[in-house]
């Protein structure tokens, strides 16, 4: 028997093809409104922080909130020089399970800044609603740890204030390879530099407005900044200028899309690049584009060996290193040079006795800036 083979054509119409959303890094400092405290906090802060602030804890009553959509978490902060009999801990407790804990080593010799504290498992293999809370649970008022700032990957720009992009971002293109640093005052520990003049950088992002940061390490450095091939907007260091985390360059409102940021350097001083915040497109104006995810420098680095971590679904993090430490074995300085030295770390004194405020008056800074743990 001949059995005859029945081709049917293809239905009408086009198939549905899913194209991937794209994992920003969202980061939230630790004076946004969307943290809510309780108990026991104060405010402190230096140059070397984040947006120049930090908050901490100052009893076992200190309760932090933070709600996010997304898949994971991460907590920086910075660590005082202490090394107390018995240190604090801080715990991380997501949508009501306790994942990790923080507690300083002893021994410490200096400040340490842009610490990863703690990092959450993967939460949700989808944006989900989460609730982090972090909390003292040690009996002790002396300050030690401080909350910096918060980062979490999500696929949505509803509610989030900026976006993270690390100089080690794969979108950061550089022409030609610039030189790789990484001290204690930069954000993720790392930062790049221009070799020579002309020397340039290239990030095409998708928002309305962004900003680029870096360290200054020369009176005489000059770079230009331009978006989509615009004018030229050019930049010289104020004499305020630090050795780490100064605004160099911010676009002002642009039009919701997709652009491009090239920075160049334009004598033979180093341009320093550490990162850049963009604020997100509005939900829904523009299309993310599948190929500018995070790269695996951009997701959060492990906690180091600065304290003892705990977390209820994975291992410890090893050591990464000796944080503060230039790569290229650069002779750091501590003087403003014309010279290629890495941005040194300012580091401050911390005071035996803490300062302490409540939540209610958080917002309230003394008319000397900073409690005594973080003036010069």
């Amino acid at each position: 028997m001949l059995f005859l083979a029945c081709f049917l054509p293809p239905p009408s119409g086009r198939s549905k093809v899913n194209t991937p959303m794209t994992t920003h890094t969202a980061v939230v400092d630790d004076r946004d409104p969307t943290i809510a405290y309780s108990g026991s906090w104060g405010p402190a802060g230096s140059a070397e922080e984040f947006k120049d602030t930090t908050t901490y804890s100052a009893g076992p009553d200190a309760l932090a909130t933070f709600s996010f959509v997304g898949t994971s978490v991460t907590v920086y902060g910075t660590i005082g020089v202490r090394n107390l009999t018995t240190q604090p801990t801080w715990a991380f407790v997501v949508d009501g399970s306790v994942l990790g804990k923080f507690t300083p080593t002893q021994g410490m010799s200096a400040n340490v800044h842009h610490q990863a504290l703690w990092t959450s498992p993967s939460l949700s293999v989808n944006d989900g609603l989460h609730k982090l809370v972090i909390k003292q649970t040690t009996n002790t008022t002396i300050s030690v740890i401080y909350l910096d700032y918060i980062m979490f990957t999500t696929t949505t720009s509803a509610s989030v204030a900026a976006y993270f992009v690390d100089d080690r971002d794969s979108r950061v293109r550089y022409s030609p390879a610039w030189q790789f640093y990484g001290l204690d005052g930069d954000l993720h520990h790392t930062s790049q530099a221009s070799r020579v003049q002309g020397d340039s950088l290239t990030l095409q992002f998708e928002g309305k407005s962004i900003s680029f940061y870096g360290g200054v390490t020369s009176s005489t450095v000059n770079a230009s900044m331009s978006i989509d091939g615009g004018p030229l907007a050019f930049w010289v260091p104020p004499v305020t200028a630090g050795r780490t985390n100064n605004l160099i360059f911010d676009s002002g409102d642009l039009t919701p899309g997709t652009h491009e940021l090239v920075v160049t350097a334009t004598n033979d001083q180093p341009v320093w690049a550490d990162y850049f915040l963009i604020t997100p497109n509005p939900a829904g104006s523009v299309s993310s584009s599948s190929s500018g995810g995070i790269s695996s420098s951009s997701a959060f680095p492990s906690p180091s060996s600065i304290g003892s971590h705990s977390n209820a679904h994975s291992k410890p993090a090893r050591p990464r290193g000796t944080i503060g430490q230039a790569r290229g074995g650069m002779n750091l300085s501590n003087k403003l040079t014309r010279g290629m030295e890495g941005p040194g770390a300012r580091q401050r004194d911390v005071a035996t006795a803490p300062l302490l405020w409540t939540s209610a008056t958080l917002q309230q800074r003394e008319s000397h800036g900073a409690p005594p743990e973080y003036e010069e």
